[in-house]
C-alpha cells in the first residue's frame, strides 16, 4: 500500500482494508460523495450476499448514497420510426411496417415462411449469467409450441455449439446468428414478436427495451434492471408491458413464454404492442437524474 500512497491510517476495515489486502473498489466506494448502479433493484440486490460480491456490507453501510438510476434507449440509434437498418419504418400508431420487418428477417435468417408463427429473439452474451442455457433447457418442454427462435451472441464455447446445434437439428424454427453485426441485430428485434431475457441476474439489461422500442414484447426473468423494466401483464392483457417469471429454471421460463404465446393468439396482441411502443424509454429521465445528482455533490 505504501506504493499507492496510500496513508496507514485508511488501512483499517472501515477504509480500504480488505481481508488485509487493499480494495480499490472498496475504497472508491468508501471515500465517494454518491454511489450509483443502473437500476433500482439491482441497487438493493448489491446489499445482499448473493449478489454483493463480498462488498454487500460496504454497499449496505452506504445505502442512502446509493442510487439506482435505469440505463435507457438512445433513439437516435433504436428507433423503428428512422432506423436505417430496417426494411419498413413504422412506429405505435401504425405498425403496419413491423410486418414487413418480420416477413424480411423470416427470408434472410432461411427460417419457414409462417408470419403467423411468433418470432422468439434471444439477443445477448451466451452465457449462464445471461440465462442462455436455461433458454436451450426449456425447449423440449415448448416443442408442442409453434413459434420460430432467433438466436444472436456469442460466448461461452459450449453455449455456442448449444446454440448452433439447436439451430441444425430444427432447421425452419430456429436460427443462430454467431457474432451478429448491429444492423442485423436492428433487424432481428424489429422482426421479433417476442424478446426473451431470462438472466440469472441482470444489473439492467436493454434488449428488453429495444424490443418494447420496436413492438417486441419481452419476457424476463424477475431480477434487477428486467422487473423494473418490465410490468407483467395481466391475463386479460388489460395492463403490463411483458411477462415475467420468479424462479431462474427452465420450466418457469417456459412458462412464461407460453403465457406471451397465448397472448400472441389474443385479439389484444396489438394493444398490447401499442402499449409497449408508447412507452418512453428513453434518456431524458434518466439524464436529469444523473444531472441532478451531479448538481447536488458539487453545490
Amino acid at each position: 500500500r505504501g506504493s499507492l500512497g496510500i496513508p496507514d491510517e485508511h488501512f483499517h476495515p472501515e477504509g480500504v482494508e480488505f481481508y488485509g489486502k487493499v480494495n480499490l473498489l472498496k475504497t472508491g466506494l468508501v471515500f465517494s460523495d454518491a454511489i450509483t448502479t443502473v437500476s433500482e433493484t439491482y441497487a438493493r440486490e448489491i446489499q445482499t450476499e448473493a449478489l454483493g460480491n463480498g462488498l454487500h456490507g460496504v454497499l449496505a453501510s452506504r445505502a442512502r448514497k446509493l442510487l439506482g438510476i435505469p440505463n435507457a434507449v438512445d433513439y437516435s440509434l433504436w428507433n423503428p420510426t428512422i432506423d436505417p437498418a430496417i426494411v419498413a419504418r413504422y412506429d405505435a400508431e401504425d405498425p403496419s411496417g413491423k410486418a414487413r420487418c418480420k416477413t424480411a428477417l423470416l427470408s434472410e435468417l432461411h427460417l419457414d415462411m409462417i408470419p403467423e408463427r411468433p418470432v422468439v429473439a434471444f439477443c445477448e452474451r451466451l452465457a449462464s449469467q445471461k440465462g442462455f442455457d436455461l433458454l436451450m433447457d426449456a425447449l423440449p418442454k415448448l416443442v408442442r409450441s409453434d413459434f420460430a427462435l432467433v438466436i444472436a451472441g456469442d460466448g461461452n464455447p459450449e453455449l455456442v455449439q448449444r446454440a448452433q446445434a439447436a439451430a441444425v437439428h430444427s432447421p425452419g424454427r430456429v436460427a443462430f446468428v454467431h457474432k451478429p453485426a448491429d444492423p442485423v441485430l436492428h433487424r432481428i428485434v424489429a422482426g421479433a414478436d417476442i424478446i426473451v431475457s431470462p438472466s440469472r441476474f441482470e444489473p439492467c439489461g436493454q434488449f428488453q427495451q429495444y424490443g418494447q422500442r420496436y413492438g417486441a414484447v419481452p419476457v424476463g426473468h424477475a431480477t434487477g434492471g428486467l422487473v423494473d423494466t418490465i410490468v407483467d401483464c395481466d391475463a386479460a392483457l388489460e395492463t403490463g408491458t411483458g411477462f415475467l417469471f420468479d424462479e431462474p429454471s427452465n420450466a418457469s421460463l417456459a412458462g412464461a413464454l407460453q403465457r406471451a404465446f397465448a397472448a400472441f393468439a389474443s385479439p389484444r396482441w396489438p394493444f398490447l404492442r401499442r402499449r409497449i411502443m408508447r412507452l418512453d424509454v428513453g434518456w431524458d429521465r434518466s439524464a436529469y437524474r444523473y444531472e441532478q445528482l451531479y448538481r447536488s455533490i458539487t453545490a
